[in-house]
């Protein structure tokens, strides 16, 4: 019995860990030199971009967007990059072509 309740302790933790993906890490605002988006919980991407380089940010463009690994793909003409979260820095590479944001 000891060792039953062992498993399903374990069990629920690995589950757990699976449900926090990597996907949980980009929500939130980000902003860059010329782009600003929004990763929202429910799958919407609002992506601005910056009229000129000091100039503010446009209306966004709304797009839907899934997490599968460490690729994000957008529903916008099949848009699919890779991505990488470190500490309050998310970078988007579009093949070979990075945009570098912070967290708000």
């Amino acid at each position: 019995m000891k060792k039953i309740t062992v498993f399903l302790l374990i069990a629920a933790m690995v589950l757990a860990m699976a449900a926090c993906s990597k996907g949980g890490d980009i929500i939130g605002t980000w902003t860059g030199e010329y782009d600003q988006v929004t990763f929202q919980k429910d799958g919407v991407v609002l992506w601005a971009e910056r009229g000129s380089e000091k100039g503010t940010f446009g209306s966004p463009d709304q797009m839907h967007y899934t997490v599968k690994g460490n690729k994000i793909e957008f529903d916008e003409d099949d848009m699919v990059c890779t991505f990488k979260v470190s500490g309050n820095t998310l970078t988007l590479d579009f093949d070979g072509e990075p945009i570098v944001l912070t967290k708000q």
